[in-house]
């Protein structure tokens, strides 16, 4: 649910929810565009780590839009409205026209829209369909591009000033964004201590605003599909209040947010391929979250350490572990620690999209009934969920649940929850 705010009474929504709004946004901006009305953009505020600008990023490849990340706060005026260029007539009388900045989409000749082709790394090729109204695949071309001016609160006010007529109507001067461009904003909270400067009035009036906050839940299910490190995924779930350890009242290098708890899980994965001396990689890890938070991760990977090893779990060895009330975190560390590996171990079976072999997919169908059994077994219920939902839904293994002996336990408990809905 959004939380009431005392500033100017904007709603405060978690990062999902605030790209949920942008879509909406997304649309109308394009509708309106398309019959030259006004255009629509959203201003994202919040604390540095908080995800603003993932979500946008996210919002464009969902679009197939091309992302144009415009850093306002590295900008003077005359790079956003071009740098005038003085020409003669064939009578020889001067005039005027701007130089406009490359990273601006044009119009193609002759339309509202814009032709955007991918560069060679862009092309994806398991995108179908055409770009609307055209007859280029998607695959190759984007549906249009998305303006993300980044940073704005720290951009000079002079430059603020300077889009006005962007955010609004589309244009700057004589040029007019194409109908297939949308523009939304994000930046800091004046409160943040992130060398912001106050939005002006009628700039403010031409966006719709969000606040955005922390919302562990979410963090929670977005950790498990974007592979973070399990450890890491079982100290929150065991001290969800350390995700968000930002406070700018105080004089802060280092502390947990969002995206700094994603840059720790880089390391310790990477500390895992090639590990290095132990105090400086604690060291890293103190450098990205916190020295206080990271005292309290450390002594908790000593505990995780000591688990069993998921390879074992899905080999079939007899390990020792029950979880025990209040190993909330060290049962998500495990249960995530056996979705990875069941789901490195799928993707070996089907590379290149290959069939597995019979005896391939019938050690593979022993290994999901030692997972199955040992979730069942020895782990609650609202983690069998999100683990299984993971493997399932998020990562779509296809089980053969006719040749598994666990399936029917599994499915009589856990199926309904974690199937619907999705």
């Amino acid at each position: 649910m959004a939380k009431g705010t005392t500033d100017s009474q904007v709603l405060e929504l978690s990062p999902g929810r605030a790209k949920e709004a942008a879509k909406l946004i997304f649309k109308v901006a394009q509708r309106n565009a398309l019959v030259d009305g006004d255009r629509r953009a959203p201003m994202f505020w919040g604390q540095p780590g908080i995800s603003k600008s993932a979500i946008i990023r996210q919002l464009a490849k969902e679009m197939n839009y091309k992302l144009i990340d415009v850093r306002l706060s590295q900008m003077a005026p005359e790079d956003l409205r071009g740098i005038p260029a003085v020409f003669k007539d064939a009578s020889e009388r001067a005039y005027v026209e701007w130089a406009l900045p490359q990273f601006l989409p044009k119009r193609d000749i002759g339309s509202r829209t814009a032709t955007l082709p991918k560069d060679a790394l862009e092309i994806d090729e398991t995108l179908t369909g055409m770009v609307p109204g055209t007859e280029h695949p998607r695959s190759h071309y984007w549906d249009g591009a998305l303006v993300l001016f980044d940073e704005m609160p720290n951009a000079d006010p002079s430059v603020q000033a300077a889009s006005y007529q962007l955010v609004l109507d589309g244009k700057l001067g004589d040029y007019v964004m194409p109908a297939n461009a949308v523009l939304m904003a994000a930046g800091n909270r004046e409160t943040d201590k992130g060398n912001t400067f106050p939005m002006p009035s009628p700039l403010s009036n031409r966006f719709t605003h969000f606040f955005i906050v922390p919302d562990f839940d979410e963090f929670n299910e977005w950790a498990f599909k974007a592979g973070i490190h399990p450890t890491i995924i079982g100290f929150l779930n065991a001290n969800k209040n350390k995700l968000n350890m930002f406070d700018p009242s105080k004089p802060q290098k280092a502390f947990a947010t969002n995206r700094t708890w994603h840059m720790a899980s880089d390391y310790m994965w990477e500390q895992e391929r090639a590990p290095i001396d132990r105090t400086v990689f604690r060291a890293t890890i103190s450098g990205t979250i916190g020295s206080g938070v990271e005292t309290e991760l450390d002594g908790f990977i000593k505990v995780v350490d000591k688990l069993p090893k998921a390879e074992d779990i899905l080999d079939g060895k007899d390990v020792k572990f029950k979880q025990e009330e209040g190993d909330v975190g060290v049962a998500f560390a495990i249960a995530t620690s056996l979705t990875i590996e069941l789901h490195h171990r799928y993707q070996k079976i089907h590379a290149n999209g290959k069939k597995p072999t019979a005896s391939e997919q019938k050690k593979f169908n022993s290994e999901c009934d030692n997972y199955l059994k040992f979730l069942l077994d020895r782990i609650d219920g609202e983690i069998i969920v999100m683990a299984t939902k993971t493997a399932l839904v998020t990562h779509n293994m296809a089980f053969k649940i006719t040749e598994l002996t666990e399936w029917k336990r599994f499915s009589k408990q856990y199926a309904k929850a974690v199937l619907l809905n999705n």
